[in-house]
C-alpha cells in the first residue's frame, strides 16, 4: 500500500527533527538538542466574506522540549516527545496503525499517565499539519454503532475502518450509552416508520472514529441518509452536540469530519415545558451557569452575530438559564421511543 501524502509529509517532519537532535548531541556539551511543536490554544469561528461562509481558525503558540533542560521536568518532557516521535515513525515507516494506548504502553514508567502521550499527538497532527491517520496512530474504539445493514444487526465498536454496504434511511446519534443501549433494545431501528437506520453513541464526547464513521457514512452514497442527535438538556449535552457539528480545540485539524448537519431533536426548552411536574428537573448549578454563558459567548463571531451551526445551541442555553433547570433525556423514561420517532418523523417533514 502506497504511503498517502500526508504521511510522507509527516515523515519526513519527524526524521528531520529526530536528525537534528542527533546532531547535537554529537557535539557533547557544546551541543542544545530541541525539539519544537506548536500547540492550540484556542479555536474560534469567523464569516469569509469571500466565500460567505463560517471559516474555523486555529491560535497556536510554540513548546520547545530541549535536553537536559534546566530542570528534571523538562528533561522528561524532552525524552516523552522522543519517544512519541519514535513510535510514529517506526509505525510509518512500517505501515501499520497503532493505537494511543499503544505508544503508552511501549514506556508507560516513563510517560505516567495517557494524558501525557494524547497531547503530544495532538501537538504533532497541529505541528505537522496531517490527519492523525497519516501519522498511523489511533484511538483505542470508544463509539458503538448497531443497524440491520451491517453485522446481522450486532451492537459493534466504531473504528477508524467500520464501514458498511447497504446505507441506513437514516441516523441517530445519542450522547450517552444507556439511551442508545434503551433504543436498541426496543429495536427502534428496526421498526421506525421511515425504514432501517443506524444508531450511533460516542459514549459522551465522540471520538476522531465515530465523527469519521458518521462522517463516511453520509458522503458514501448518492442519497445522504438525514441524522439526528439527542443529547440531555444541560450545557454539557450542547457542549457535546457543538463537538459534532463544528469539532473542538483537540481536533481543529480535524474539519473534515465536522457535522454541521446533525438536526438536534432535544431535548430542549418545549420539551421540558410540557413535562408533568413530577418529572426529574434539577436547577442549574453555578458551574452549570458558568459553562452555559461560555457556551453563548463561543457561538458569538468576532464580527457580530452568530455562528451559524450553533444558532439553535445558543437559543437553547438562554432558555436553559432562563429556566434554570436541566434535564437528562432519560427523564422521558418509557416514552422515549414514541417521543423519539415522532420528532424524527417531524424534523423529516420540516425538511421536504
Amino acid at each position: 500500500m502506497t504511503a498517502s501524502a500526508g504521511s510522507l509529509k509527516a515523515r519526513e517532519w519527524i526524521e528531520c527533527a529526530l536528525n537534528e537532535v542527533v546532531k547535537e548531541v554529537a557535539k557533547g556539551t557544546d551541543g542544545k538538542p530541541c525539539i519544537e511543536l506548536k500547540r492550540i490554544e484556542g479555536y474560534e469561528a469567523r464569516v469569509d466574506k469571500h466565500l460567505a461562509s463560517t471559516q474555523f481558525m486555529t491560535k497556536d503558540h510554540k513548546v520547545t522540549y530541549c535536553w537536559p533542560g534546566k530542570t528534571a521536568d523538562e528533561a522528561w518532557r524532552f525524552s516523552c516527545v522522543v519517544s512519541v516521535l519514535n513510535a510514529m515513525h517506526a509505525a510509518i515507516c512500517a505501515n501499520v496503525t497503532v493505537t494511543k494506548r499503544d505508544i503508552f504502553y511501549g514506556e508507560p514508567e516513563l510517560f505516567g499517565d495517557q494524558v501525557i502521550v494524547d497531547s503530544l499527538i495532538d501537538d504533532i497532527v497541529h505541528t505537522c499539519q496531517v490527519r492523525r491517520e497519516d501519522l498511523h496512530v489511533t484511538a483505542s474504539p470508544k463509539g458503538l454503532f448497531v443497524s440491520p445493514c451491517a453485522n446481522r444487526g450486532e451492537v459493534q465498536s466504531i473504528a477508524s475502518d467500520s464501514v458498511f454496504k447497504t446505507s441506513p434511511a437514516w441516523i441517530l446519534v445519542m450522547e450517552k450509552e444507556a439511551t442508545f443501549n434503551s433504543l436498541h433494545q426496543s429495536n427502534f431501528h428496526h421498526c421506525h416508520q421511515a425504514g432501517p437506520g443506524l444508531l450511533v453513541t460516542g459514549k459522551g464526547y465522540p471520538d476522531i472514529a465515530t465523527r469519521h464513521f458518521l462522517r463516511w457514512c453520509i458522503g458514501s452514497t448518492d442519497h445522504a441518509p438525514q441524522i439526528f442527535g439527542l443529547f440531555d438538556f444541560d450545557a454539557y449535552g450542547v457542549d457535546i452536540l457543538k463537538t459534532y457539528r463544528i469539532g473542538s480545540k483537540a481536533s481543529a485539524t480535524e474539519l473534515h469530519r465536522n457535522l454541521p448537519e446533525i438536526k438536534w431533536l432535544g431535548i430542549k426548552s418545549e420539551d421540558i415545558i410540557q413535562l408533568p411536574s413530577s418529572a426529574a428537573l434539577m436547577p442549574l448549578t453555578q458551574k452549570d451557569r458558568r459553562k452555559a454563558i461560555k457556551l453563548i459567548e463561543s457561538a458569538v463571531l468576532e464580527q457580530g452575530g452568530t455562528v451559524e451551526e450553533l444558532l439553535d445551541c445558543r437559543e437553547e442555553l438562554q432558555r436553559m438559564l432562563m429556566l434554570n433547570k436541566k434535564a437528562e433525556i432519560q427523564v422521558l423514561e418509557d416514552q422515549l421511543c414514541r417521543w423519539a420517532e415522532r420528532k424524527m418523523l417531524e424534523a423529516m417533514r420540516d425538511s421536504t
